[in-house]
């Protein structure tokens, strides 16, 4: 295949009742014109031309890193309108166009190498994707003679009493020769019950032409399921929420509950890893075998080796965490944290920013921010690296073997050198030295109380 693909993504999606444009929305952590991207880019596209209108700036900016052309719709004056504004990005290289919408998150690779055999087979100039349905409401129906040649499509609106009961309805996926669509959406009125400009108009204007028109009649009616309403969202978003765990269960992983893991696409997860139920994991995260994920944890853009025993209720965000490493429960790791491996970072503790040594332990109740923790060190109880002066972020060094007291204020900059000992209570404003004991509190007194 040598195909072009464009993409409609200009409406405003007025039944998701919302203020952001509908490709905008998103499906399992991604926006929807996001999954039709995805599909053209794995098929091989030459070019993806994304149509669009209804907050144009903002989803330029969404996907400004990705190689889209963006071709602008002003006014939503219909499909036909819609590829018509595509045209000035096209040239002569661009021979097959396929044509498909920025709402069908669910639209897989082989439906498309199918709808292209039946186009070059019957050496058509046009195929259509199909589907034949219970409730054919709100679809064009697909029109065809007594001996199965397709005519032409018509519009819900437009539609008859005998026609509004054919099944067989238009998916809105198309592949049309170039020259073709560019002669034909020039002959397409808009003399219909919407005024507007439809694409499958060119359907009739090929059969007229004497062209050959295929049709490619899928099975499967989820994958060109339209996102219109909150619900579809749900909908699509639970589709590719089974898609996503049955496809890494396969892989050896196992999902205890598979409704209630969210896993992003493109999410590494190695064989042997457990995720226990309610776990969300998205982004550019990466999980390495053995690798236990109790419920409630949410990891978001982080590297977890193998053998990590991550506890109930964690949350890891840009983060990396080294093999046999054990977190939680109830622990966060901010932005560039890093857990050394065999680290142990218990209940109620942040790490942000840090390098928690091979070995260490920052067990309960701790914040460590902006600081390099050596190998060995114990962090105890209560202890907080006082890391921020109301101006400007200061570095916290501990060294191998150190053990930090309970309820220790660490007031940064500051080094503890190799094996030092501090007191629990204490408040360190000053380096110490190697494998010495620090100590700084207040004289314990003791008063007689008064009888009252």
């Amino acid at each position: 295949m040598n195909l072009t693909c464009v993409i409609l993504a200009a409406g405003k999606g007025t039944r998701m009742k919302s203020d952001k444009a509908k490709v905008l929305h998103d499906v399992l952590f991604k926006p929807l014109l996001q999954y039709p991207v995805k599909l053209a880019t794995e098929l091989g596209c030459q070019k993806i031309i994304a149509v669009i209108g209804h907050q144009e700036n903002k989803v330029r900016n969404r996907f400004s890193n990705q190689n889209i052309i963006f071709a602008s719709q002003k006014e939503q004056l219909g499909t036909g309108h819609a590829v018509q504004c595509a045209l000035d990005s096209l040239d002569e290289n661009d021979e097959h166009i396929l044509i498909t919408c920025g709402d069908v998150p669910l639209l897989e690779m082989n439906t498309i190498h199918r709808l292209y055999d039946a186009y070059s087979d019957n050496n058509a100039v046009a195929s259509v994707l199909t589907a034949t349905v219970d409730d054919p409401t709100n679809y064009g129906r697909i029109v065809k003679d007594e001996g199965g040649n397709f005519l032409r499509i018509v519009e819900q609106k437009d539609a008859d009493s005998a026609t509004k009961m054919i099944a067989e309805i238009n998916a809105g996926t198309y592949i049309v020769r170039r020259d073709f669509l560019e002669s034909a959406l020039d002959r397409v009125k808009n003399e219909n019950a919407q005024g507007e400009y439809y694409l499958t108009d060119i359907i009739s204007i090929a059969v007229a032409d004497g062209e050959k028109v295929a049709t490619h009649c899928i099975d499967d009616f989820s994958q060109i399921m339209g996102v219109n309403t909150r619900q579809h969202l749900a909908d699509a978003n639970k589709a590719k929420q089974h898609e996503v765990n049955k496809r890494l269960m396969l892989s050896g992983v196992t999902i205890v509950d598979p409704d209630t893991a969210y896993i992003e696409d493109g999410v590494i997860i190695e064989h042997d890893v457990t995720i226990y139920p309610d776990v969300t994991i998205t982004g550019t995260t990466s999980i390495g075998s053995a690798t236990t994920i109790h419920n409630g944890c949410i990891i978001r853009d982080s590297e977890i080796g193998p053998e990590v025993n991550m506890q109930p209720y964690c949350l890891v965000e840009k983060s990396a965490i080294e093999g046999s490493s054990v977190i939680g429960p109830f622990a966060r790791l901010r932005p560039e944290a890093v857990l050394k491996k065999g680290a142990k970072v218990g209940n109620f503790v942040e790490i942000k920013k840090s390098v928690i040594g091979a070995g260490a332990k920052v067990n309960h109740l701790t914040y460590i921010g902006d600081a390099t923790i050596g190998n060995e060190v114990n962090i105890g109880a209560g202890t907080i690296t006082c890391n921020y002066d109301g101006i400007a972020k200061h570095k916290t060094v501990i060294e191998d073997y150190s053990f930090i007291g309970s309820n220790t204020a660490i007031v940064a900059p500051v080094t503890i050198k190799r094996g030092a000992i501090i007191g629990a209570g204490a408040v360190i404003t000053k380096d110490v030295p190697e494998g010495t004991v620090a100590v700084e509190r207040s004289t314990q007194r003791h008063y007689k109380r008064k009888n009252d």
